[in-house]
């Protein structure tokens, strides 16, 4: 499930840090608004990963949080010194998750508040909870381009791919030795 989040700027003036930080800890407050048992177990220690070729020893080490949030949007806002300052008018922010009941505890927690606080130890700014929307699920199809609001966390199998460029590489020189 995916959230559009509209948040309108209280003080002025507003300014929040560019770092992920205080957005993070936003999302856990307000999850923790709605159900402080599972904020909990989320932020300490997250969901074991599953995958079906590794050493269960490797796995343990594998935790992850399942959801994902873009910076705070605002058109003409000015970056400087490492800070973002707001316009006195309403920002966006954007959280994923494939578990839908983590989105909707998010939700709760944020109706439940109606005011949050995100900031830093230079500056804390609140914010009123205007709108919370869910944005429809994308239409797959076969080809498709993404443009990404957060980065995309990849775990690589080295030793596979090793073994397809070798593969491929002995086909290519198959292939160029079989021509006369």
């Amino acid at each position: 499930m995916r959230l559009l989040i509209k948040l309108i700027p209280l003080n002025e003036p507003a300014s929040l840090p560019l770092d992920n930080y205080p957005l993070a800890a936003f999302i856990y407050s307000s999850l923790w608004m709605a159900a402080p048992d599972y904020a909990e177990f989320l932020h300490d220690e997250g969901y074991l990963a599953q995958a079906g070729n590794e050493d269960p020893e490797q796995q343990e080490h594998k935790r992850f949080k399942f959801f994902v949030f873009s910076r705070i949007e605002q058109p003409g806002k000015r970056i400087a010194e490492g800070r973002q300052f707001l316009k006195p008018r309403p920002v966006e922010l954007r959280v994923s998750s494939p578990i839908d009941e983590q989105m909707e505890l998010l939700a709760s927690g944020l109706i439940a508040q109606g005011v949050v606080s995100i900031g830093d130890k230079y500056s804390v700014t609140d914010f009123g909870v205007s709108e919370i929307m869910e944005i429809p699920p994308p239409v797959i199809t076969r080809q498709m381009r993404f443009r990404t609001i957060s980065p995309i966390f990849l775990s690589v199998d080295f030793t596979a791919i090793r073994t397809i460029c070798k593969s491929s590489a002995r086909s290519r020189h198959a292939s160029r030795s079989a021509t006369p």
